[in-house]
């Protein structure tokens, strides 16, 4: 519930350029609501969502709704569920998205081929800077 009320406000938010909600319990539903909601914000530079046991779905979805040109500059993904085959939705979802530097997936159950593959793409794509998977 707390979530789905944080997520109305952000959406009509003009001023908050920082989100740290790390820790949280978001889960899929509360990263699909926000994904929702930044799709209306435009002044989020940074959003950290580590350890919010959110599954590849919640991150796929929340990714997906980000507009192309967007002024999201960072999104922390550490800590959650992500496997290799949402890891690869949550690099398909993020093409495109220009303003993006970095992605941070470390601590998630990712292999090691599937995370060069998701450097590669999201890289050829000049989307980002760095992708961390370290763990």
């Amino acid at each position: 519930a707390g979530v789905r009320h944080l997520a109305a406000a952000l959406a009509q938010n003009d001023t908050l350029e920082s989100m740290d909600l790390g820790g949280n319990l978001v889960l899929d539903e509360g990263a699909r609501r926000l994904g929702e909601a930044l799709a209306r914000n435009t002044t989020l530079k940074s959003v950290n969502l580590e350890g919010n046991k959110i599954r590849g779905p919640g991150l796929v979805q929340l990714a997906s709704t980000l507009p192309a040109q967007h002024g999201l500059e960072r999104l922390d993904l550490e800590g959650n569920w992500l496997r290799d085959t949402a890891a690869l939705g949550l690099a398909e979802a993020l093409r495109g998205k220009s303003s993006l530097r970095h992605v941070g997936l470390a601590r998630n159950a990712v292999g090691d081929d599937c995370a060069e593959l998701v450097s590669t793409r999201l890289r050829e794509e000049h989307v980002l800077g760095s992708v961390s998977f370290e763990t």
